[in-house]
This record gives structure tokens, C-alpha cells and sequence, in this order.
């Protein structure tokens, strides 16, 4: 019988592995179990990071509101978000406080907590436009696909507990937020009559936020006094992709307290209305107007006002911008990347009634002025940053005309 010749193993080197056969093998395996390591932690990084790009569209650019890597934006836009702190909304109405009634049962309701039933899609986060290319049509309700006409009408009480969260109703007269903890979204404030100089939504010191998003102000079917003296908000609140019109001015931020932080983002305030003489009795127009905003207390509060479009386009109109320390001091505030348009000052700064305002940054932003001039400073210190504000020229690059200097 032939015995078969059995296969011989390989030898096993005195000397090195397959990383180096040169080197003493204690070493080279060494070397070799380091290098599995080093790439075994390099796989685990970029797994995590892909993960969280894919899941959370992580981040913001700078660290400031609004300025996200546009590839980010576009998975943000294609997926439903609910901002941090937005209750969860139902079909089933309140057990306390207000109820929408009539009209689109997709009005959606809740009061604190979280609720149960079938829960609609929470509220989408527009990715952010520059002020200079907002309009009526991305801006608002119809940004999200929503007529104000089909919105069943709110009939809840005009003070709003603390913890409502509303959506997809209409209000047809004045409401008060001023509990604070309140959050609004898809909505049309859209009033029928209204008290001379009333806000037609108001949110004046409240202990919590207020966040008002994706919603119209309509003023078109007040008479044309009662509109003139109207405002579309007053108070502090966090306000997102909102549209203003017809009314006599547009976001009024007095009363702000003390602790909270403030945003108006995304938003377009136009085609405001002046009703007799300005210098006799006569409403005066303002876009956009702050009037307190102390940071005494709260030294990490702010006021970010970024990407909106404040037109003032008014027979009476002040100014597109005002900050007056009026009411009390005024501290870092950030303006960036809005269009300021029309009658009166397209900025105006002053420090009154003893008050005082330092921190406030004002810049790229685009200015268009058909009145008194682009900007005034009436004592203080002037803006702590004025930089990069260039007139609006859309037929430029990133609609950069003249270089606005500093009032």
C-alpha cells in the first residue's frame, strides 16, 4: 500500500508577520494588532457621523439660527419636524380652554401634555430664505398649502391657558397669549373687528415662550381706521414664517420682560395701512419696532431677527426697522440677512426715557428706502456691528448694490 504524503504546514517565520517580515515577530504584532485598532476606530467615527447626518441633519454653521449647510436643508425639507418644545397636536378637542369649531376637521387642538388620538403632522421649519427673496407666496400659509378661508373658526376664550397648543384655526378677534407656554402653528388670525390701537395677538411678559409658525395676520377685513391702529403682535415671542399685512404695523416686541429669548425669522410684514394725517391724529406705520429687551438678569438672553422681509410701504410710514429704548433697555439683539423697504428711515436707533441699548449687531442685510433715508442714530453709542449692508439691487449678485455705511 502507498501511504499518501501528508501536505506540509507552513513554516512559521522566525522573524516579522505581513506588516514587516523584517522586524522580531513580538513587535510586528505589536505594530499589526495598533493598526487594526486605529482603522477599527476610524469605521466606527464615520459610521456615527453618516448616522447622524442621515437621522438629524446636524449643523448649523457659526452656531447661528438659520445658517444650515444647504445639503442639510434639503433632507430637513424632505422629513416632518416638530421644533423642541411643540406639544403634541390631536383631533380631539381641549379638555380646557379653547376649542376650534365648525369648518375643516383638521383643526387640531391640546392643552399641556401630551395627548392621544391621531396625531397630524407637527410643524415644518421652513429652510431659510434671505429676506430680499421672501414674498407672499413662500411666507405664511401658503408656504405649507393652507387657505385662510378653510380654516374652521376658533370660539375658545380670548386669554389662552398655559400649555394650548393650536393648529389649522382661525381667529376672528384679538387673543391674549400672555400665559406664556403657548404654541401656535398653521393658524390665520384674520379679525372682523378690533378695539382702536389693539394687538390683534398679544404675548406681554408671559413667565413661558410663546411660539407663533407657519401662519397668516390678515387685517383686510377691518375698516380701514380700525386697521390703521391694528397690530399684527405685541409682546415677546418666538415668531417663524409668518405673514403680516394690512395692517397698521406689523410685530411690536414691548413687554418683553425679562428672561426670555426672542426670534423673528423667515417672516414677510407688508402692505401696511395709514389712515389720516400722521402729524394730526393720524396713525404712524412700523414694520417692525422694539421698544424693551433687557438682559439685566438673563446676561445669555438674545434677539435673533434674521431673513425677513420688513416692508413700510405706508402713506405714514416711520420706518421699516425702529429700535427705541422707549420702555426700557435693549441688549443683544442680531439683525442679519433681512430687506428693509420702503417710506420713513429704513433703520432707526435711539435711546430714550433714560434707557439705554449696547450688543447689537446689525449685519448683511439689504435695504431699499423711498423716503427719509437709509438709517438714524438719536444718541447712545450707535450699533455696537454695522457691517456688510448693502442696498437692495436685484439685478447683482446676491442683490449687493452700494455699500449702505453706517448711520
Amino acid at each position: 500500500m502507498v501511504r499518501k504524503k501528508q501536505p506540509q504546514l507552513p513554516k512559521v517565520p522566525k522573524h516579522g508577520s505581513w506588516l514587516n517580515p523584517t522586524l522580531p515577530r513580538p513587535v510586528a504584532y505589536a505594530f499589526e494588532s495598533l493598526a487594526i485598532m486605529v482603522v477599527s476606530a476610524l469605521i466606527g467615527v464615520m459610521a456615527v457621523h453618516a448616522y447622524k447626518v442621515a437621522t438629524t441633519g446636524s449643523t448649523t454653521l457659526g452656531g447661528i439660527v438659520g445658517l444650515t449647510d444647504p445639503t442639510v436643508l434639503k433632507k430637513q425639507s424632505e422629513k416632518s419636524t416638530t421644533p423642541s418644545g411643540v406639544t403634541s397636536q390631536t383631533n380631539s378637542q381641549a379638555t380646557t380652554g379653547a376649542a376650534p369649531s365648525g369648518g375643516d376637521n383638521n383643526a387640531t387642538t391640546s392643552t399641556g401634555g401630551s395627548s392621544s388620538g391621531d396625531v397630524p403632522d407637527g410643524p415644518t421649519v421652513q429652510s431659510s430664505v434671505y429676506g430680499w427673496l421672501k414674498n407672499a407666496g413662500n411666507t405664511g400659509l401658503t408656504s405649507v398649502g393652507i387657505s385662510c378661508s378653510n380654516l374652521p373658526i376658533y370660539s375658545g376664550a380670548a386669554k389662552l391657558a398655559a400649555g394650548t397648543s393650536l393648529s389649522r384655526v382661525r381667529f376672528t378677534s384679538p387673543v391674549d397669549f400672555s400665559n406664556g407656554n403657548i404654541t401656535i402653528d398653521r393658524a390665520c388670525f384674520q379679525p372682523t373687528s378690533a378695539g382702536q390701537g389693539v394687538a390683534i395677538a398679544s404675548a406681554v411678559n408671559p413667565p413661558a415662550t410663546v411660539t407663533i409658525t407657519n401662519t397668516d395676520f390678515d387685517g383686510s377685513r377691518l375698516d380701514q381706521k380700525t386697521a390703521a391702529f391694528s397690530t399684527c403682535f405685541q409682546g415677546v415671542a418666538n415668531i417663524l414664517n409668518v405673514y403680516c399685512h394690512h395692517f397698521g404695523s406689523g410685530f411690536n416686541f414691548t413687554g418683553t420682560g425679562s428672561q426670555l429669548d426672542a426670534s423673528v425669522s423667515n417672516s414677510y410684514v407688508t402692505d401696511l395701512v395709514a389712515w389720516g394725517n400722521a402729524s394730526n391724529g393720524g396713525n404712524r406705520s412700523i414694520a417692525m419696532g422694539v421698544y424693551d429687551y433687557t438682559t439685566a438678569s438673563a446676561p445669555s438672553r438674545r434677539f435673533i431677527m434674521n431673513n425677513n422681509r420688513f416692508d413700510c410701504s405706508s402713506a405714514n410710514a416711520a420706518g421699516a426697522l425702529v429700535v427705541q429704548t422707549a420702555n426700557g433697555d435693549i441688549a443683544n439683539m442680531t439683525i442679519f440677512a433681512n430687506l428693509l423697504e420702503g417710506g420713513g428711515y429704513s433703520t432707526g436707533l435711539s435711546q430714550v426715557n433714560s434707557h439705554a441699548y449696547a450688543a447689537l449687531v446689525f449685519t448683511n442685510n439689504r435695504l431699499t428706502n423711498n423716503g427719509l433715508g437709509y438709517g438714524y442714530v438719536q444718541g447712545g453709542p450707535n450699533w455696537d456691528t454695522w457691517s456688510n449692508n448693502f442696498q437692495n439691487d436685484p439685478s447683482k449678485t446676491d442683490n449687493k448694490g452700494a455699500t449702505v455705511p453706517r448711520p
